[in-house]
């Protein structure tokens, strides 16, 4: 709208630009965190990064999906349906895989190890547990 400041914030933790060459930035919308309020209204979601201020954001989308808001307002999740732990086949024997969460739904932050993370998303790149956050075939970057 006309009047309104609006205002590109960079992240140190990120570079200027993402996997698809697309601009990383922060919208700050007359003092205000644009890209925060999409993310607490259910208009946005957080893609698996190190951005600094990525604690609030990923409260904010669970608050929002666990309310129904915006896009989550199509899901029920508080009856997930649970994906099965996969089970290492004889080649994959030392790969150890953490347990599964309660909602049956894993996040970067329960492993260890790329490789960990890789695999579970390898046995179903329909990718139900949202491991690869920008389409590329590789699982939960920010722990290579």
């Amino acid at each position: 709208m006309w009047g309104e400041k609006v205002t590109l914030k960079f992240d140190d933790n990120e570079p200027r630009r993402g996997y698809y060459d697309r601009l990383l930035a922060y919208v700050i919308l007359d003092g205000e965190d644009f890209n925060h309020e999409l993310v607490k209204n259910g208009y946005g979601r957080v893609y698996d990064s190190q951005f600094m201020k990525q604690d609030s954001y990923y409260e904010s989308e669970e608050t929002a999906q666990n309310n129904n808001r915006g896009v989550w307002e199509c899901t029920d999740i508080s009856t997930p349906t649970p994906t099965p732990t996969p089970e290492p086949e004889d080649d994959d024997e030392d790969i150890d895989l953490p347990p599964l969460p309660e909602d049956g739904d894993y996040n970067c932050g329960d492993f260890d190890t790329h490789e960990q993370a890789q695999y579970v998303y390898e046995q179903d790149t329909s990718d139900p547990h949202r491991l690869d956050g920008d389409n590329d075939g590789t699982a939960c970057e920010s722990l290579n």
